[in-house]
């Protein structure tokens, strides 16, 4: 810890300040963990697009999705209610910001996975999972660009570059003699609509997360999503 001691704004001696300051090795265990909670998430969203396919040949997709998210939403609002037995302080509901977790819900939750889980039923788990990750950044770039005005890096354009040759690349390859499959393309197409919500929700995101955690934010989008996909499911249930 450093102290600070100088002249205020009117030429007054002020008092010496504690300033806290943070060492080099607890600022790369803040980083590992960071990297390695961003492997595990990759690694569990990778593994939902497999999982995912495998629940469409049980049941219909909008069951599988409703199951998915209502068994998601429990254990979110568990969580936020075991942070508040522990901590009275602690904010177990959006005040200020209910449409918006409502809008999130609806975008990024129910529209998102009812086009994602509809596209398993015709394409391979292994387009969507190289579909929606690739996708889903360039687009919610451009969306930002667009909408929040925020400026390209160089990098960000060849990036965006880059995904928009792999997509051409790959949706080419599917139009080969031989290799036409309507059915995988639709799926394919779906994949795409459903990147293109989550880049909404993202953005969407970005503005409710200003008002609430984040943890909180996700717990009732779960939790209006998987209302919205409960009433679709129940036909089929």
């Amino acid at each position: 810890m450093k102290l600070y001691s100088g002249k205020d704004e009117v030429g007054m001696e002020t008092s010496s300040v504690p300033i806290q300051t943070v060492s080099k090795d607890k600022l790369l265990k803040r980083k590992t963990s960071t990297y390695l909670m961003l492997i595990a998430t990759t690694t569990f969203w990778g593994s939902a697009f497999v999982t995912s396919k495998i629940s469409v040949g049980m049941v219909p997709p909008s069951v599988a999705a409703f199951v998915r998210f209502g068994l998601g939403t429990i254990f979110a609002l568990l969580l936020l209610l075991i942070l508040k037995i522990r901590d009275s302080s602690v904010v177990i509901t959006p005040k200020g910001a209910w449409k918006g977790v409502m809008l999130l819900g609806a975008v990024g939750v129910a529209f998102y996975n009812f086009l994602f889980f509809w596209g398993l039923t015709f394409s391979r788990a292994s387009d969507g999972g190289m579909i929606i990750p690739t996708i889903s950044p360039a687009i919610t770039m451009l969306l930002a660009v667009i909408f929040l005005k925020e400026r390209f890096r160089w990098l960000q354009s060849v990036g965006i570059g880059v995904t928009i040759i792999g997509t051409f690349v790959f949706f080419s390859s599917l139009g080969l003699v031989g290799m036409i499959n309507i059915e995988r393309i639709t799926g394919d197409l779906l994949f795409l609509l459903s990147a293109a919500s989550w880049s909404i929700y993202t953005l969407i995101g970005k503005h409710i997360m200003q008002k609430i955690s984040p943890l909180l934010a996700t717990a009732y989008a779960m939790l209006f999503g998987s209302i919205v996909l409960g009433i679709f499911a129940i036909p089929d249930l």
